[in-house]
């Protein structure tokens, strides 16, 4: 069966190993049962962007096309070099460049920062960055006695750098987290994150991250 530009695409799930644990609301947007927080958190949409996990599986993060008489299409990232006119125009040679996900935390995920464009041309040999948005969709009521959901988002006003590289090396994760704003999180917002901001996504939040289309992470 031959994929045609004018219908629309579907793919199967493409749920991708993280380091954190979450993906129970994944679970109940999908229909999967039992629905459980495991270590596939997250759920990459239409992507043509490789994980970069230490050991992944083949092809993870790349979406596969499912045909309409639900049998396996093409990946996506090999229909769009054949045939990437059809599918993106004109401007279709610079292939897919954005990568859309649902991420679902059950846990706090680890303080990272993220390269803007000049750093990642420099140091990664990649053209573009990973700077994301962040739109929350839900939140999970916290058990008894746990903490609300929150975001940590740049650092507060006058944090000292050589204080926040001491902790790094120390590993004093309550030290470093407490130079970062801490923000509720709450359903509906949308957060803009430049290459280079500090964060974290607290437990509780279910979101759709719209980023540069790379999974380089520091």
């Amino acid at each position: 069966m031959t994929v045609r530009p004018d219908e629309p695409l579907f793919f199967l799930p493409n749920r991708v190993w993280r380091c954190y644990l979450g993906g129970q609301l994944l679970d109940r947007m999908q229909g999967v049962r039992p629905e459980r927080d495991g270590s596939e958190p997250e759920d990459w949409i239409a992507s043509t962007t490789p994980a970069g996990n230490p050991k992944p599986k083949p092809r993870e993060g790349i979406s596969r096309v499912l045909l309409s008489d639900g049998t396996l299409g093409p990946w996506l990232d090999e229909l769009l070099a054949r045939r990437s006119g059809d599918f993106l125009g004109s401007t279709g040679s610079s292939g897919v460049r954005v990568l859309c996900k649902f991420l679902d935390s059950a846990i706090r995920l680890p303080v990272q920062v993220h390269p803007d464009r000049p750093f990642a041309r420099k140091h990664y040999n990649s053209p573009v960055g990973k700077t994301e948005t962040w739109f929350l969709l839900d939140t999970r009521a916290p058990a008894p006695g746990a903490e609300a959901p929150y975001l940590y988002m740049g650092f507060k006003p006058g944090v000292d750098a050589t204080a926040f590289g001491e902790a790094l090396k120390r590993e004093d994760v309550p030290t470093a987290a407490a130079m970062l704003h801490r923000i509720p999180a709450k359903a509906g917002e949308g957060w803009f994150i430049p290459g280079g901001v500090p964060h974290a996504i607290g437990p509780g939040c279910l979101i759709l991250e719209v980023q540069e289309p790379s999974d380089l992470v520091i």
